[in-house]
């Protein structure tokens, strides 16, 4: 609140204690991020300004309520977002299981617990240690192989299979080519609907993933007149807002 503004971080429809179930990047979530950005419009603590700040999936989301249009939305600073679903999970055809297996398992671990975890003061001096200086400037050369390896351990606790195994099924088995499932799950086509200001941004190392989907982003928002990009040097998204701190904040 020292700036000004009220950070709030949402827990997607399935995840984390919320209800329902997690969907993964169709319309109805699309539909959710939209209602969520009004509802944050409507409290007392907020002026009706919404802007929107993340990485990877949380880029993702903003996208999605983008393209929805909602009124209160005024900005959004999507750093290494996929538009594409299909393209984050499939390579030039082939199936990416390193990263689509452990992403959907450790969610559907993940899910299971409420904010009180993230609360309890386990996670407060884990946190703690992380921004000490030290340890802080350790994790600055960590990449993404180094996350995979840490997740693929975590990924021996047990979890609820549903639907995270059904969703696994349907990107790997039941959908292995570009069909309607895709399509709903596909925002490039959409993207021009967004005529808000859009801050893109990515690390060249980011290939396998998010670095081609930058770019096509910005070609399919080249109708917006707003749209900017800041490329990050290799382990600039390891913290990415000390990275894009100046421009964040703009």
């Amino acid at each position: 609140m020292a700036r000004g503004y009220a950070h709030v971080i949402a827990n997607l429809r399935g995840t984390c204690g919320s209800g329902g179930t997690f969907s993964f990047l169709d319309a109805h979530e699309r539909q959710d991020l939209y209602d969520l950005v009004e509802w944050v419009a409507a409290q007392p603590w907020c002026d009706g300004n919404v802007g929107m700040i993340g990485i990877s999936y949380f880029a993702i989301s903003q996208l999605e309520a983008a393209v929805e249009r909602p009124p209160h939305l005024k900005a959004i600073f999507p750093l290494a977002a996929t538009a594409d679903g299909y393209e984050a999970t499939y390579h030039h055809g082939l199936f990416s299981s390193s990263f689509v297996t452990p992403f959907l398992a450790m969610t559907g671990l993940t899910a299971e617990r409420s904010d009180k975890l993230w609360r309890s003061k386990p996670i407060g001096l884990a946190r703690r240690v992380l921004n000490s200086p030290r340890v802080h400037k350790k994790f600055e050369t960590l990449n993404g192989e180094s996350a995979l390896t840490m997740l693929r351990q975590l990924l021996r606790l047990p979890h609820n299979p549903h639907p995270w195994d059904e969703l696994w099924l349907d990107a790997a088995v039941r959908h292995p080519t570009r069909d309607r499932w895709w399509q709903e799950r596909n925002l490039l086509p959409l993207l021009k609907e967004i005529d808000i200001p859009v801050y893109l941004g990515c690390d060249w190392e980011n290939v396998p993933l998010h670095l081609p989907s930058t770019f096509a982003a910005w070609n399919a928002l080249s109708d917006n007149a707003c749209v900017r990009m800041g490329m990050l040097g290799k382990f600039g998204l390891t913290w990415p807002w000390e990275s894009l701190h100046v421009e964040a904040l703009a």
